[in-house]
C-alpha cells in the first residue's frame, strides 16, 4: 500500500511538472513576458498622461502597445522593426494595430522598417482602424511627434483604407507633428481595390481616410499608387476634418477618379483645408478619370473654402491623345489645384507645372485658358508680395521661390 501512495505521489508531481513547463507557458499573457523586452530593456511608466508608459523596443510595440491600448505611452528611442518583423511577421509583414484609443508620443523618434502585404485586408498601416464611429468631433485619441519609415522598396499594402500611419480614422483623432516617408523612391503606399466605387481605395501617404479628426503639421514623404477611388498623397478621403500645415512631396498615381496630390476627396461641413500643399507628380492611366488635381482631386460645396494654399505638382495622363476637361464640374477634369469644386481664397498653381498627355503632348495651354478658379503663378518670378495673403507667422517666404511652412519644414 506505501509503494502504491508513492507512485502516486510521483505520477501527480510528474503531471504537474508537465503542466507547468508546457500549457501553462503557451498561456502566459504576452505583456507579462515584455518586462525585459527580450534585450534587457524594460518598459516604464504607469501609462497615465503624467507618467506614460516608456517603449524602447519592436517588441514593446506588438506585445505591449497592442495589449493595453485605453494608455498613453511615448517613445525612448528609435526602433527598427526590419528583424522583428522578418522573425515574427515573415510573409504578411507588420500586423495593425485596432481599436487604439489611447496617446501615443513618438518624442521626436521614429519606427523604421515597416512593411505590410496584407492585399486582401482593409484598414491597412501601422495602426489600422481607430475610433468609435460615434459621429463625434470629440478628441479621444492623440498621436504625435512620431516619423514613420517604410523599409526600402518594400510597400505598405492592403485593399482599402491603406495609409502608412493608419488606414482609418473614425471620428476623435487628433495628428500633430506626425510624418511618413519611404527609405527610398521604390517604398510606398499600394491599395489593391480596384474601381470607381465609391467605398474602394480611400488610400493616403499618412492616413487612408480621416474622419472628424484634426491633422496638423504633419507630412507624407512617400509615393502613393491604387487603381480605385479617392487617393491622396497625404489622405485618400477626408470628411468633417481640418488639415492644416501639412504637405505632401511623393507621387500620386492611378486609374480612376478623384485623385489628389494632398487629399483625393474632401466631403462634409465642417471640413477646411489650409496653409498646406503637394509637390509630387499626379499621373493617371485611364481617359475615363474624372477630379484629378495637383492639390485635390475634388470637393463638394459643404466644406469650407480651401484658404491659403498651393500647389507645384505636374500632372501626367498616360492616354495618348486624349484631352481632358479643365473647369470645375466638366466630365474628365483636370487642374493644376483642384479637379473640381477648387474654391477659396490664396490658393495657387504654378505655370511651371505641365500636364501632358500618353503622346507626350503638352497640354497646359489649355488648362490655363480655362476659368480655374485659382491663381497661376511663374515660381522663377514670384515675389512674396504674391503670396501677400498668407500668414507669415506660418510661412517664410523668399522672392523667386513658393513659400514654406515654419513650423513643418
Amino acid at each position: 500500500m506505501k509503494f502504491k501512495y508513492i507512485f502516486f505521489s510521483l505520477a501527480l508531481m510528474s503531471a504537474a511538472f508537465m503542466s507547468c513547463s508546457t500549457d501553462d507557458t503557451d498561456e502566459i499573457d504576452p505583456i507579462d513576458t515584455v518586462g525585459g523586452g527580450g534585450n534587457g530593456s524594460e518598459v516604464t511608466g504607469s501609462g497615465t498622461d503624467a507618467d506614460p508608459y516608456r517603449l524602447s523596443t519592436a517588441e514593446h510595440l506588438d506585445l505591449f502597445l497592442r495589449n493595453r491600448l485605453s494608455s498613453t505611452y511615448v517613445l525612448n528611442n528609435d526602433i527598427d522593426l526590419s528583424a522583428y518583423i522578418s522573425e515574427n511577421y515573415p510573409t504578411e509583414g507588420w500586423l495593425p494595430i485596432n481599436n487604439f484609443e489611447g496617446n501615443f508620443n513618438g518624442g521626436g523618434f521614429t519606427i523604421s522598417g515597416l512593411k505590410i502585404d496584407r492585399p486582401d485586408v482593409d484598414g491597412i498601416g501601422f495602426f489600422g482602424v481607430l475610433g468609435n464611429d460615434n459621429n463625434s468631433t470629440a478628441i479621444s485619441i492623440e498621436i504625435r511627434n512620431l516619423t514613420i519609415e517604410v523599409a526600402p522598396s518594400e510597400a505598405v499594402r492592403g485593399s482599402t483604407h491603406v495609409g502608412v500611419l493608419l488606414g482609418y480614422a473614425n471620428d476623435g483623432l487628433r495628428v500633430t507633428n506626425t510624418h511618413v516617408r519611404g527609405a527610398n523612391t521604390d517604398s510606398r503606399v499600394e491599395s489593391t481595390a480596384s474601381g470607381s466605387e465609391t467605398e474602394l481605395g480611400r488610400s493616403g501617404g499618412l492616413i487612408g481616410e480621416a474622419d472628424r479628426s484634426i491633422i496638423t503639421l504633419s507630412s507624407s514623404a512617400i509615393n502613393v499608387t491604387s487603381a480605385a477611388n479617392r487617393i491622396g498623397g497625404l489622405v485618400g478621403m477626408v470628411n468633417t476634418t481640418t488639415i492644416d500645415q501639412c504637405y505632401a512631396s511623393g507621387n500620386v498615381s492611378g486609374s480612376s477618379i478623384r485623385i489628389g496630390g494632398l487629399i483625393g476627396f474632401a466631403a462634409n461641413a465642417g471640413t477646411s483645408i489650409s496653409n498646406s500643399y503637394s509637390t509630387g507628380t499626379v499621373s493617371i492611366t485611364s481617359s475615363s478619370t474624372d477630379d484629378i488635381g495637383g492639390f485635390i482631386g475634388a470637393a463638394n460645396s459643404a466644406i469650407s473654402p480651401i484658404t491659403n494654399c498651393y500647389s507645384t505638382s505636374n500632372l501626367i495622363l498616360d492616354v495618348p491623345s486624349f484631352t481632358p476637361g479643365f473647369s470645375p464640374d466638366n466630365s474628365n477634369s483636370f487642374g493644376y489645384f483642384s479637379g473640381d469644386g477648387d474654391g477659396g481664397s490664396g490658393i495657387f498653381g504654378s505655370n511651371l507645372q505641365t500636364i501632358l498627355n500618353g503622346s507626350n503632348a503638352d497640354i497646359s495651354v489649355d488648362a490655363v485658358s480655362e476659368d480655374s478658379g485659382f491663381t497661376l503663378l511663374n515660381i522663377s518670378a514670384s515675389t512674396c508680395s504674391d503670396f501677400s495673403a498668407f500668414d507669415l507667422s506660418i510661412w517664410s517666404c523668399v522672392d523667386g521661390s513658393f513659400p514654406t511652412l515654419i513650423n513643418n519644414p
